[in-house]
């Protein structure tokens, strides 16, 4: 490998990185993830079963079920920003007209926040939204590869 090519993948990987740093923490910053202190912490303390928040008793859920209510319904929201920020990197990585090293580093960042999207929220699907979703995503990308790219 010659020096310019240790040029260019070190220029993807950056950029692999910081783009999907970026991201992980535009989301955080815009739209934080559920806290367990918010929900089991100083506003509220399990008593027998019950949550405790400013003198209000709630006796239909604990603090750790509505905590995982509220990481559930995060990181679905969570997985369509992902997802979408995924797919707009990818699609610069095949379609703007830039150096390859910076290609290289928008269509690979954008797979691995795809990536990220998707563990996130994985455990939360149902086994038949997990085989559409990566159904989905194969499909899409089989297509990408037979229209956009030649051997």
């Amino acid at each position: 490998m010659n020096f310019p090519s240790i040029k260019k993948v070190g220029l993807s990987l950056a950029i692999v990185i910081s783009l999907n740093v970026f991201f992980s923490v535009g989301i955080e910053t815009f739209y934080p993830s559920p806290e367990y202190n918010d929900f089991c912490g100083e506003k509220g303390r399990v008593v027998e079963d019950h949550i405790v928040i400013d003198g209000d008793v709630d006796v239909s859920q604990g603090c750790s079920d509505l905590y995982h209510e509220s990481r559930e319904l995060y990181a679905r929201n969570a997985f369509v920003l992902y997802t979408a920020l995924g797919v707009i990197s990818v699609a610069a990585g095949l379609f703007l007209t830039v150096p390859s090293a910076v290609l290289g580093g928008f269509l690979y960042g954008g797979v691995i926040t795809l990536f990220i999207g998707t563990t996130q929220y994985w455990s939360y699907m149902e086994d038949y939204l997990q085989f559409i979703v990566s159904g989905i995503a194969l499909v899409i990308f089989v297509g990408i590869g037979i229209k956009k790219l030649k051997d």
